[in-house]
């Protein structure tokens, strides 16, 4: 039995793909995400199968989103002695997809103008929680796309991550205990005082604020770069924002104070996530105990 993450991306048909996207879709994802918190598989098999392309004239500039979808599964495949990708995915196009064992799926969506990606969806079976996989599927793709990148001689993208703030509750982990997972999985924060507003990702909603933007800590290396450029930052903002469905009435109010934050920081500073939960002394009043429940983030 051989372990090994199979990529399925936009454009690049595999063999048994839809029956591989069937199958981490009903059992890694459908049993952890609400209804409302999951695309429908139709979605995942439509960007699967092409780029998704928007030019969003009322954006600063004539920005556009080029956007291509990538999923990656880790399974394990009844092929023994394969020397590589390429001999897996030769065996997997003869072997009866119903037997391999699914054990996680991330999606993540690059940003191709902007050469930058964000992690989607990430699950774990709960018959293998707490091993290290969703550790190593966020390494696997971070990695994958540093590697696809090269072949096209280009920087590698970095690889992001929005949340809640600190203190912000979703009704589904407390915020705390969220961020601190992040953090065990490789991920540093940019700039906590950056005023990241989520776009309008449905035609009815709208631009959430109480978010922060992470970023994987393959993209700042041994740890000794302390800062990202902000033009990087900017380039997904912009781009994100050109695929969404923000409505031009509410577009100056979510996208200009980020715009204005941009202006006086040409490089955002990275802060360890453990920082944003750790109290400063001044901060800590006599008999005060910090706990999950009330950390809240320094600003």
């Amino acid at each position: 039995m051989t372990r090994c993450c199979v990529h399925l991306q936009t454009g690049v048909s595999l063999p048994q793909q839809s029956e591989l996207m069937r199958r981490a879709y009903e059992e890694l994802l459908q049993p952890y995400f609400s209804p409302e918190d999951l695309d429908p598989l139709s979605e995942f098999e439509m960007m699967l199968g092409n780029a998704h392309i928007v030019d969003n004239p009322v954006l600063p500039g004539t920005f556009s989103c080029f956007l291509t979808f990538h999923v990656f599964i880790y399974l394990e495949l009844d092929v023994k002695d394969a020397a590589n990708m390429d001999e897996i995915l030769a065996e997997l196009e003869k072997i009866d997809i119903n037997s391999c064992t699914l054990y996680g799926v991330a999606t993540c969506e690059h940003y191709e103008n902007s050469n930058t990606c964000l992690l989607g969806y990430l699950a774990v079976s709960s018959s293998c929680r707490r091993q290290g996989i969703a550790t190593l599927l966020c390494s696997m793709v971070a990695n994958s796309m540093a590697s696809t990148a090269a072949k096209k001689n280009a920087s590698p993208p970095p690889l992001l991550l929005e949340c809640h703030r600190a203190g912000v509750e979703d009704g589904i982990m407390n915020s705390a205990q969220r961020l601190q997972t992040y953090h065990a999985m490789g991920f540093v924060c940019i700039d906590p005082n950056f005023p990241f507003i989520v776009p309008s990702l449905e035609p009815d909603l709208d631009p959430a604020p109480g978010y922060m933007l992470l970023v994987h800590s393959s993209f700042i290396g041994d740890g000794s770069q302390q800062a990202i450029e902000s033009s990087i930052v900017m380039g997904f903002v912009l781009e994100y924002y050109a695929g969404a469905y923000t409505p031009a009435e509410k577009l100056d109010e979510a996208i200009n104070p980020m715009l204005e934050w941009f202006d006086n920081h040409p490089q955002a500073r990275i802060e360890s996530i453990t920082a944003l939960l750790t109290p400063k002394v001044d901060d800590v009043v006599e008999g005060d105990t910090l706990t999950e429940d009330n950390a809240k983030e320094e600003e």
